[in-house]
């Protein structure tokens, strides 16, 4: 158990955000989490409308949110 403890101590002071490095690991983990959500809520959407055989869903307003989702992520 003190080698799990001595191992979460040494990675928390990597990620500490104060340091360089660790702000650039806590900033490629935020953009790879970023990422993943603006391409998960693109294909739902991309689903959304795929599966819309009826033609109610305005296509524009279905697409905006998803473009407003990848800026703003």
């Amino acid at each position: 158990m003190k080698g799990l403890q001595e191992s979460f101590d040494r990675f928390a002071t990597l990620i500490y955000a104060n340091s360089l490095l660790g702000a650039l690991i806590l900033l490629a983990v935020s953009f790879l989490i970023d990422l993943v959500l603006s391409l998960i809520f693109r294909r739902a959407v991309r689903l959304m409308i795929a599966r819309d055989k009826d033609r109610r869903l305005d296509r524009l307003g279905a697409t905006f949110p998803s473009k407003f989702a990848q800026v703003f992520l």
